[in-house]
């Protein structure tokens, strides 16, 4: 959870945010998706997903 590439707020459910990693495995580029909830002490993931969809969920130009 060090250093993401981004880190966005859930439109939502404001209690949560989606850290956003980018990978790269076997020459393809993933977005790593992880959402956590910063209400609770210590903070909860809730959800962790791979995806190729950069461009949809990644915020900024790649």
């Amino acid at each position: 959870m060090e250093n993401p590439d981004q880190i966005c707020v859930d439109t939502e459910n404001q209690d949560l945010r989606i850290y956003h990693y980018l990978l790269k495995e076997h020459e393809q580029m993933f977005l790593l998706r992880i959402f956590v909830n910063v209400m609770k002490q210590p903070n909860v993931i809730v959800t962790i997903y791979k995806t190729t969809k950069i461009h949809k969920y990644y915020e900024s130009k790649i």
